[in-house]
């Protein structure tokens, strides 16, 4: 079969306007998220519950009372999110993504305990859910080569997982350039393989790129580490 396409390609570098934050922008999620105000940090939090709640991207208008909670305009905790990668939007002005999650369709659906389903930016944003929740989850995605279906069981409070096939493996992939918008260089090529054979093969046919192969416990401790505490409160300055 030929190869499939990884996902959406994101383009959202138009709202940006204000420019990345290149002294943040090139740290992974968690620290671009520390790196933010504590108003923006409360805030990011409610975007991230919305998304869960609701299984898709929240609207501003729903997210305006949030940001009125807070005390801040809308439009200005958003621009700082955007600017530290850490939601970024469409040209329309629509929330596109808010890692882990995606406001349209991609290879990676996550089925979580007591919430509608959501999709995943990557495979590795799919393996950080249960863990940033707290719940277990099913994560179904696919093998870009040939659209072998994948799937993966995380219980994240006994560690108990499953994956099918049992040879499943992940590439990771860096953006090459910084300053740059995860959604546009690293998570398209952020994938589950059903063998280390046919993530070589991918790899093969992606010359262009820099990944690196993961082991199951590898993609899952980059998750935990990633995401696992995204939705915890800050502890108060004493």
């Amino acid at each position: 079969m030929s190869e499939q396409a990884q996902g959406p390609f994101f383009r959202v570098s138009s709202l940006a306007s204000l420019g990345l934050n290149p002294d943040v922008c090139q740290l992974d999620l968690h620290q671009r998220v520390a790196a933010l105000s504590a108003p923006a940090r409360l805030f990011h939090r409610a975007v991230l519950r919305a998304f869960l709640e609701q299984g898709r991207a929240p609207t501003q208008a729903e997210l305006r009372p949030a940001a009125r909670l807070i005390g801040i305009g809308l439009e200005r905790l958003l621009a700082d999110l955007v600017v530290h990668d850490v939601i970024q939007r469409a040209a329309d002005g629509t929330l596109q993504v808010a890692y882990p999650f995606s406001g349209v369709p991609t290879l990676h659906r996550v089925e979580i305990d007591d919430a509608p389903p959501v999709f995943a930016m990557c495979a590795i944003d799919a393996l950080g859910l249960p863990f940033m929740v707290g719940r277990p989850a099913t994560i179904h995605t696919q093998d870009p080569t040939d659209a072998t279906p994948l799937t993966i069981a995380i219980e994240p409070i006994s560690g108990a997982q499953r994956w099918h096939p049992a040879t499943t493996v992940v590439l990771a992939n860096e953006c090459s350039e910084e300053p740059a918008i995860k959604a546009e260089c690293a998570c398209p090529f952020i994938n589950a393989f059903a063998s280390p054979e046919t993530a070589d093969r991918w790899r093969a046919a992606h010359p262009e790129l820099v990944v690196k192969l993961l082991t199951q416990e590898q993609a899952l401790e980059d998750a935990r580490k990633i995401f696992g505490t995204l939705l915890e409160e800050p502890p108060i300055a004493g």
